[in-house]
């Protein structure tokens, strides 16, 4: 997922775009799962050859299943009853594991969701599988640094906690497996804590080196008065609070925290609602991915970087060029990059704005670390700016393979490509490409 410190409102959808169309209950049929799907399903046919989305079914299960409607063209079913299980199917770590909408694999080995991921990436690249190995360092538990959490009542009790699948309630939990220990305990203090004054609302907080940062937006029981930020950043015990209700914001404490991947005097900072990469682990893995892509120094008079961030992979691109230009629409952060990179003086250029209006001519590498929708407009600008080489930074598949395949029409090709799975027990894997011209 992309690299990009300071963003933490991109691409939400609304979660009634992905719920199935209701209609009236079809007979159970019996089916026998293939495959795991982009998304997260088991992928079985019916008898008439249809394709159904199985929520929860894994490769090998045989199973009694009951649809429940179409998305986008597509049935979707819930299983009734598992009349043969497959090899592949693992007892979830999380009690609500099926209900939550975070983690959907947690019931499918780790080892079969490495392979799937592994050939998710090869079909999106065009490349055997053996071209993209898979990085296994990120633990499978309790790896979560950043977290968005939702907030509702549930008659006098307030819930905190992830969204439930195609719902409006919280998959209220006791325990949640892979949200880092300071992030769990912050879960949970923040049912209690809040419990008195908060009707609905979300907390965003992020961990890193100095403790836990948190961002609270929430609507009040009649009424009822939050606290201030540093009563409640006391209450929480964590290291910095942001309040935001009602149009007044406050702040206690820090504002930021160190990730813990890049060492003083190299830090990176980021706030509560600011993007960094999922585990310190992943980001790790994906470092040395882009590192092994970049290869040797070897001197560049300038590199640019777009979707820069606070500055994940600047570093790297300083050992490698006399100058770099990053780009970011973020002036959050812009302004830490700069702050964090200072000591370079005039061999880095922070621009602030879009990545297809600020491209210029001059730079022979560009890497690029976009979100969801990609880099469609910056790609296609690549040879006409005398761009050689592109380092590409993507969770989203299938935008990247269509950002690929305006590069190739250019006379791009991929010369390296590294797969890693940063997020594990869900669909999502991160690749970094390399393409040469």
């Amino acid at each position: 997922m992309n690299s990009r410190q300071g963003n933490g409102n991109r691409n939400r959808t609304s979660r009634d775009d992905h719920r199935p169309r209701q209609r009236p209950l079809q007979p159970r049929v019996q089916v026998e799962v293939s495959a795991l799907g982009g998304q997260g399903d088991g992928v079985a046919r019916q008898t008439d050859g249809r394709v159904l989305f199985v929520h929860g079914g894994v490769p090998g299960d045989r199973l009694w299943v009951q649809p429940t409607g179409a998305v986008r063209g597509v049935e979707h079913a819930n299983i009734v009853e598992i009349i043969e299980a497959s090899p592949f199917r693992v007892e979830p770590a999380c009690p609500v594991a099926h209900r939550c909408g975070g983690c959907s694999w947690q019931h499918v080995s780790l080892q079969l969701q490495r392979k799937t991921k592994q050939e998710l990436a090869a079909r999106t690249l065009g490349l055997p599988i053996e071209r993209v190995p898979m990085d296994e360092r990120v633990l499978p538990g309790e790896h979560r640094r950043r977290v968005r959490l939702h907030m509702r009542r549930n008659g006098n009790r307030l819930e905190v906690g992830f969204m439930a699948r195609q719902s409006n309630d919280i998959a209220a939990t006791p325990y949640c497996p892979v949200l880092h220990p300071a992030l769990e305990k912050l879960r949970l203090a923040a049912a209690e804590v809040l419990q008195p004054y908060v009707e609905q609302g979300e907390l965003y907080a992020t961990y890193g080196v100095q403790g836990v940062v948190a961002s609270l937006h929430a609507r009040c029981l009649p009424r009822a008065t939050l606290p201030s930020a540093a009563k409640l950043e006391a209450a929480l015990e964590i290291a910095g609070m942001r309040v935001a209700s009602t149009g007044s914001q406050t702040q206690s404490g820090l504002a930021e925290v160190d990730l813990e991947e890049w060492a003083s005097p190299e830090t990176i900072a980021c706030d509560a609602e600011g993007f960094c990469q999922a585990t310190a682990d992943g980001n790790r893995a994906i470092l040395q991915a882009v590192s092994a892509a970049l290869g040797e120094p070897n001197g560049l008079p300038l590199a640019d970087e777009f979707f820069a961030g606070s500055g994940n992979f600047t570093r790297l691109l300083l050992r490698h060029a006399a100058r770099v230009r990053t780009v970011e629409q973020d002036e959050a952060a812009c302004t830490r990059l700069r702050l964090a990179l200072e000591d370079h003086g005039d061999r880095l250029q922070v621009l602030c704005g879009d990545a297809a209006d600020l491209a210029q001519p001059g730079s022979a590498l560009w890497l690029l670390d976009p979100g969801r929708p990609g880099a469609k407009e910056l790609v296609q600008q690549a040879a006409d700016c005398g761009v050689t080489t592109v380092i590409y930074v993507s969770c989203a598949l299938d935008t990247l393979a269509r950002d690929k395949k305006i590069l190739e029409s250019q006379g791009f090709s991929v010369t390296s490509a590294q797969a890693i799975d940063a997020f594990p027990h869900t669909p999502h894997v991160e690749l970094v490409v390399r393409l040469d011209r």
